[in-house]
Formats: structure tokens, C-alpha cells, sequence
């Protein structure tokens, strides 16, 4: 009786912990991520009244005879297996697949704990996190481009309020559609884009396309920006086409020369001057059809001068913003000739313009000279040596120097037209002033460099000489300094020469540099572009700058990467979500508030991202 009682006791016992169970199961029926559990039973000892025994000759076996003293709970199961996804409506919300949990941390990483709900979202600082507890969603955050390495720590993720994304300059321009090949010579087709600088300012980049050549499928392009002020360099490309109509080639339009010799003089002395060349010849693309010109250079300031490219038939002004000082010193000058079927680059060689110097400089007038003094005067250079090539012509220049008791000396340097007619050259003599027969202290001649186009310096020297009564010898270096700083001139006319057809080279991407902002470089980039038949659809389609932009949104896409979404309309990854597994996920322990640890018999855990083993996200 009492062994009955026992059995039937037990039964009730451990049915009241299935009961438990089952409770727990129907409590949390709505708990995000909570997993079943499932209690397993088994019995216990058993009393043997009789043993099992074998057969016997002619008799068979018996089995044995037993009582059963009860039953037991087995184990209490937890069921990891997936539930039903259940929208929610909420970005910041997730849910797990297949295997895998959350990591969670209450304390920035050191302590984890392991979750399958999802319900998450951010707190005031950005963090992602657990909204009844706070805990820190694990996972692993971007560089400022954007790349995440999987391979590192796990930290708290997080989409910091605030952070902006800075802005790209534009290095690269997409043209793409269709340039007509039933189009005429001279056609111009024009496109443009916004395109970003250093700051990440807009710069509208125009592009003009001409057809310059129907037989040889060429296209002839410039590239400009809306801001004319700012000007642009390696703006002249080629593009060519198959028979096909296919791209071919792109190259870098390397302009013709038309080079100015020594020529006509540019006086600066009345503003409204003009001076102009005789015509000179610029040919199409293909080399022919010669077209004559006309340079008109009108005085507009001191020293500054304005030229005008014209047609010399017409007097049509072709170009007209060309500016710079007297000398034009290598200056280069990129004319745009009817639509661009000529190309053209002006170079002056020449120094131009005429100061001559008076006949007596008085003493007092600031000197062409410039004078280092200190216990003596030590050094003399010529800053601004200015003469014409008037043969017989006499210039004299005064100067100050110091003796070592720093009285003061006047010195005179007389230069005298020596030269034949076409080759000026001029005497120097170097003396002290309001001195009778005074000895020589330096002479020579300046002759005419006709390939430089200016007057040999005068040579460096080192001499000492004596300078009044009592007074110990005083030394001095006399010097032509730089070319940069000398203007010696020559009394000639601009002459000029005909330029040939323009060649060309690898494309380089232009270049501009707006005010306050580094250098941009952008490629043009043509390869996508045709020629068939029909009309011009040519489009500039794609550039890859942006301004400076702030963080406006976010959106976790399926493998657990937090996107922002900036006001600039840019997108770049902030952060990953991590995600765990264990070779024996039913061996967790509960931890409440959803949250698993790990046991003695989970296994290890393994760290990985939704997508990979067996680990995935919705």
C-alpha cells in the first residue's frame, strides 16, 4: 500500500513541475524572443519479484517481474528552434533565423550575454541598445570611409547623434549616350554637371562637344565652368569613333605654338594705345583650311595690356581676355577659334615696351640701384636697367655709396651706344662724380642677346679704390641681380609666325583651382559615349564628389549593417551587428529578462556576422 501511495505521489509531484512549465510557456506567449521549454520524464527504480528466466528443454523462458517504484523528471529542454516573424513597423527592430543570438553587454563589452529578441533601439547618445534594460548591443563599428573589420573586438554599436560625413572633391565626370553621326561639321552639342571642390562647394562643369571631322569620326571638346573667373586648364580633348560608331580614343589637344618674336614696342605712357600685328595663319583640325588673324593689344593700365584675337577679313573678335604686364614673359594664350576647330597656343618670347632713362639722373632721385651700406657700402645691384638703342646715345645713373666713415660718395655709372645698326651694344664706365680726370673703377659692354631678347647682366666684381681724403679703402660689389627684377629693352616690332595643326597626347584630367580651395583634378571620363545615327543625347550622367553632409536617418539591412543616410543624399555603413553561436545552444542558461550565459556544457562561443554560419537575420 505504502509503495503505491509513493508511486502515484511522485507522478503527481513532477506532473505539477510540467505544469510549471507548460505555465511558463503560456505565460510568455507574447515574450519577444522567449524559447519553450519542454519537460522530459522517466522512471525510477524498479522492485524485482521475480527474475527473468531462460528456456528449459521443453519450456520456455519467463520475464521478470516487476514493480515500478515511481517516476522522475528527466530534463526540462529548452527548445531553440525559430518562431514566427512578426512585423513590427519599427526600423530599429530585428529577429534571428536559423541559428545565432544577440550579444548583449551591461557594461561596454566585458561582461556578455546572449539574447534572441530583438527589440532594440537607440538611446540618447546613439547607443543601440535594450530599451527596458539598457544593455548594449555588441557588434562592430566603421572607419570614417566606411569599411568595417569583422576581425576586431567587439564594442557597443552605436550611430552617433550628430556625426556628419565630410565632403568629397569630384575627381571623375561620366559622360554617356550619343553623339550624332549624321551630324554636320561644327556642330556643338553642350552638357554640364555639378561637380564638388575641396570645400565641397557646387562647380558647374560644362562640356561642349564639336564635330570637327565627319570622315574621321572625330569630336572636338572644351571644358569650362559656370564661375568664368576661375580659369581651367587641359580643357581641350579629342574623342574619336570607329567605323561603327563605337568609342575609339580620347586624347589631350596639345595646342599649336604661334610664337611672338621681337616686334612691336607697347608703350605704357597713354592708356587706350593700340598696337597690331600683321596676320598670321591658324589651320582647322585636319591642317587645312588655312584661317588669317589679327593680335590687337590695347593699353588698359600701367603696364597691363589687353588683347584682342580677330579675324582679319572681318575684324570679327574671336577672343578677348588676355591680360598681363608689359613684358608678358612667357606668357601663354589659348585661343578658342571658330567653334574649336582650331586650337592655338600664343607664347610671347619677347620683352616689350621702352623706359629710357634721362639724359643727367639728378642725386636725390630714388636710384635705378639698390644700396646694402654698413660700416661702407658693400654691395650695388641693378634692380632696373632700362635703355634704348639710339646709336650714340649717352645715360648716365647716379648713386650714393659710403666710405667706412660713412661719408658719402657719389658715384657715376655712364653707359654709351657703341654698337652698329641691328646690333645695339652698350659702353659702361664706373666713376666717382665731381671729380677731376677720375680713374676708371669699373667698365665693360653690354651686348644684345637676341635668343633672350635682353642686355648681357652687368658682371659681378669685387674692387677696391680709394674714396676721399683719409678715408681707408672702401670695397664694392657691383651686380646685375635677376633677370626677374632686370628690364633692359630693345628698341623692335612684334613680328609673327604661322602655327601648324595641333597635335595631341594621353588625356589628363583638367584642372581648375576655385578661390580659397585646393586644386581640383577631375578625368573626363568618355568611354561610354557612340556615335550612330540620330540625334545628340549626350549626357553628363555621374560625378563622384559631395558637399559635407549630416546624419539624418539609419536602416539595418539584412546581414545586421546600420546605414546612415546623410542630408547631403550620401549613405555609408556605421556599424555591424554581431551575432553568436554555440555547438550546443540548449545548453545555455537562463539568465531572465530574455538573456541566456553561457554554461559548462553551451561550448564556446562563436563570433560571426548574420549570413555566415548558419547565422541569419531578418
Amino acid at each position: 500500500m505504502m509503495r503505491s501511495l509513493f508511486s502515484g505521489v511522485s507522478g503527481l509531484r513532477n506532473h505539477q513541475t510540467r505544469m510549471d512549465v507548460i505555465g511558463a510557456n503560456i505565460a510568455n506567449v507574447n515574450t519577444i524572443g522567449y524559447k519553450s521549454g519542454r519537460t522530459n520524464f522517466q522512471d525510477v527504480l524498479s522492485q524485482t519479484l521475480q527474475g527473468a528466466a531462460g528456456i528449459q528443454g521443453n519450456r520456455g523462458g519467463t520475464n521478470p517481474v516487476q514493480v515500478g517504484l515511481g517516476m522522475g523528471v528527466a530534463s526540462i529542454d529548452t527548445v531553440v528552434t525559430d518562431g514566427s516573424i512578426q512585423p513590427t513597423g519599427k526600423q530599429t527592430d530585428l529577429a534571428l533565423t536559423g541559428q545565432g543570438f544577440f550579444i548583449l553587454s551591461p557594461d561596454g563589452g566585458t561582461t556578455q550575454v546572449y539574447t534572441r529578441a530583438g527589440n532594440f533601439d537607440y538611446d540618447t547618445l546613439g547607443n543601440y541598445v535594450v530599451p527596458g534594460s539598457g544593455y548594449k548591443v555588441m557588434g562592430w563599428l566603421a572607419d570614417t570611409t566606411g569599411k568595417i573589420d569583422t576581425s576586431g573586438a567587439l564594442k557597443p554599436v552605436q550611430a552617433p547623434v550628430g556625426i556628419t560625413i565630410p565632403a568629397r572633391v569630384s575627381t571623375a565626370v561620366t559622360y554617356t549616350n550619343n553623339l550624332s553621326g549624321d551630324a554636320a561639321n561644327g556642330t556643338a552639342v553642350q552638357t554640364s554637371i555639378t561637380a564638388y571642390d575641396s570645400k565641397g562647394n557646387p562647380q558647374t562643369i560644362g562640356e561642349k562637344f564639336i564635330k570637327a571631322d565627319g570622315t574621321s569620326n572625330l569630336w572636338l571638346t572644351k571644358a569650362t565652368l559656370a564661375d568664368a573667373s576661375i580659369p581651367v586648364s587641359n580643357s581641350l580633348t579629342q574623342v574619336t569613333f570607329d567605323e561603327s560608331g563605337k568609342f575609339k580614343d580620347v586624347s589631350q589637344v596639345i595646342p599649336a605654338n604661334l610664337t611672338l618674336t621681337p616686334g612691336m614696342k607697347l608703350s605704357t605712357t597713354t592708356v587706350g594705345d593700340t598696337f597690331t600685328t600683321a596676320a598670321f595663319t591658324a589651320y582647322d583640325s585636319s591642317g587645312n583650311n588655312p584661317q588669317s588673324y589679327k593680335l590687337k593689344f590695347t593699353n588698359t593700365a600701367a603696364d597691363t595690356w589687353s588683347v584682342d584675337v580677330y579675324d582679319a577679313a572681318t575684324a570679327t573678335v574671336k577672343q578677348n581676355t588676355l591680360s598681363g604686364t608689359a613684358t608678358f614673359a612667357a606668357l601663354t594664350y589659348t585661343m578658342d577659334l571658330t567653334n574649336l576647330s582650331s586650337f592655338v597656343s600664343l607664347t610671347s618670347k619677347s620683352v616689350s615696351g621702352t623706359e629710357v632713362l634721362a639724359a643727367a639722373q639728378a642725386v636725390g632721385v630714388t636710384p635705378l640701384v639698390t644700396m646694402t651700406s654698413g660700416p661702407g657700402t658693400t654691395a650695388i645691384a641693378f634692380n632696373s636697367l632700362q635703355l634704348d638703342s639710339a646709336v650714340g646715345s649717352v645715360r648716365n645713373s647716379y648713386f650714393t655709396v659710403f666710405d667706412n666713415k660713412l661719408i658719402p660718395h657719389v658715384l657715376q655709372m655712364q653707359f654709351t651706344e657703341t654698337g652698329a645698326a641691328g646690333t645695339p651694344a652698350w659702353s659702361y664706365n664706373l666713376t666717382e662724380a665731381g671729380i677731376t680726370n677720375p680713374a676708371s673703377l669699373r667698365s665693360g659692354v653690354l651686348t644684345w642677346d637676341a635668343v633672350n631678347l635682353r642686355y648681357s647682366a652687368v658682371p659681378a666684381f669685387n674692387t677696391q679704390f680709394p674714396i676721399g681724403t683719409g678715408a681707408a679703402l672702401t670695397q664694392i660689389k657691383l651686380s646685375d641681380p635677376t633677370t626677374a627684377t632686370s628690364k633692359i629693352y630693345a628698341d623692335n616690332v612684334f613680328a609673327s609666325q604661322a602655327a601648324s595643326t595641333y597635335t595631341t597626347a594621353t588625356a589628363n584630367p583638367i584642372l581648375f583651382t576655385p578661390p580659397g580651395a585646393l586644386q581640383s583634378s577631375v578625368l573626363l571620363t568618355v568611354s561610354a559615349l557612340t556615335q550612330y545615327g540620330g540625334e545628340s543625347t549626350v549626357q553628363a550622367t555621374g560625378q563622384d564628389g559631395y558637399t559635407s553632409g549630416n546624419l539624418s536617418s539609419t536602416s539595418i539591412d539584412p546581414s545586421g549593417v546600420i546605414v546612415g543616410r546623410f542630408s547631403n543624399g550620401q549613405t555609408q555603413n556605421l556599424a555591424q551587428v554581431a551575432l553568436a553561436t554555440f555547438n550546443n545552444p540548449g545548453g545555455l542558461t537562463r539568465a531572465g529578462s530574455n538573456l541566456f550565459a553561457k554554461s559548462n556544457n553551451s561550448g564556446e562561443v562563436q563570433t560571426g556576422t548574420a549570413g555566415t554560419g548558419g547565422r541569419y537575420g531578418e
